[in-house]
């Protein structure tokens, strides 16, 4: 994607996504901050669900996403509403031809979603009925689908309950990046002083006669001391180079053990990378939206103070708290 965000950056973090309201509300944030690219992350979005093996959660997770979006920017950035539709409908029309005994809550989802989006006047009764009607789902005898219940009975649907992971305490990440460290320090110190670096020892064995290691090479010997000496350097060599083994032995498990350490250190990082990303881009879509207000408000004022009478009719309509 040329001046715009990467394709790819867009994937990761699609699959990344879950159903808890943090993870949905943080990628809402950064699709409207984005909003020009709209069609880019609704192709991105419908290819990632239509394509990828993934789960049930993940899939009403997506949905989410798309009715977090479009409500978003429903009365400022109406085109993200109009460019994320025919993707929707799509995907809607997708879901439709699975499996229902596998697919049944999340379909019941998105029927939520689209009465919800119906409700808020996202979109028109003509798209709504569309969707409704592309989703190509036959309950079983007897049974309603949500949208069935909400206008045949009085009280109203309760919306579907997001299975949301609980998220980590801020003592509980501070105590596991501790760790983290900690075992990664544990391991280096152990390779200190490794094995392979016993320059005595490895000394010491190089002065051995070839034939200890390999009695093949070694000549019978001609007298009783010859054979006596042989025996009395394989006893010595023997103890020392089996310890010389189980350390360098012993190094080789440390070294992957450390490689492991490292490895959880590495995709640790990455996460509270992505994570400070994302608040970044949540403080920056809450910053301009500051500025906006900010100016909205500067201009009724310097009206105000050019006016002679106080009126009230200049004041701008500013939504959301300051």
């Amino acid at each position: 994607m040329e001046d715009g965000v990467d394709k790819n950056v867009i994937k990761i973090r699609l699959r990344q996504l879950n159903s808890s309201q943090n993870s949905i509300q943080t990628m809402s944030m950064w699709i409207c901050h984005h909003h020009q690219e709209a069609g880019s992350f609704a192709d991105c979005w419908l290819e990632e669900l239509t394509t990828r093996k993934s789960t049930g959660d993940w899939c009403k997770a997506m949905f989410y996403l798309v009715n977090d979006v479009v409500q978003n920017c429903r009365k400022d950035k109406k085109h993200v509403c109009e460019e994320f539709y025919p993707f929707l409908r799509s995907a809607v029309e997708k879901l439709g031809r699975r499996q229902i005994d596998k697919w049944e809550k999340v379909i019941a989802s998105v029927y939520r979603v689209i009465d919800i989006l119906k409700e808020r006047a996202v979109y028109t009764l003509d798209q709504i009925k569309e969707l409704k009607s592309v989703i190509n789902w036959r309950p079983a005898d007897g049974a309603q689908t949500p949208s069935s219940v909400s206008s045949s009975s009085t009280s109203p649907v309760k919306p579907v309950k997001r299975e949301e992971k609980p998220e980590m305490s801020i003592e509980h990440k501070k105590a596991r990046r501790k760790k983290i460290f900690e075992d990664v320090e544990t391991s280096l110190k152990v390779l200190l002083n490794p094995a392979s670096t016993d320059s005595a020892v490895r000394q010491k064995i190089a002065t051995y006669s070839e034939t200890i290691a390999d009695t093949r090479k070694q000549a019978e010997p001609k007298t009783v001391q010859e054979a006596n000496d042989v025996y009395a350097q394989a006893n010595e060599a023997l103890p020392l180079v089996k310890g010389y083994a189980q350390r360098v032995k012993a190094e080789l498990s440390q070294i992957r053990e450390a490689q492991k350490r490292m490895d959880s250190l590495s995709d640790f990082m990455k996460t509270e990378i992505e994570r400070d990303k994302d608040i970044l881009e949540l403080a920056r879509s809450c910053l301009d939206g500051l500025h906006k207000k900010k100016a909205k408000i500067e201009s009724a004022r310097s009206k105000l103070l050019a006016s002679s009478e106080p009126n009230p009719g200049v004041l701008p309509e500013i939504e959301g708290d300051l």
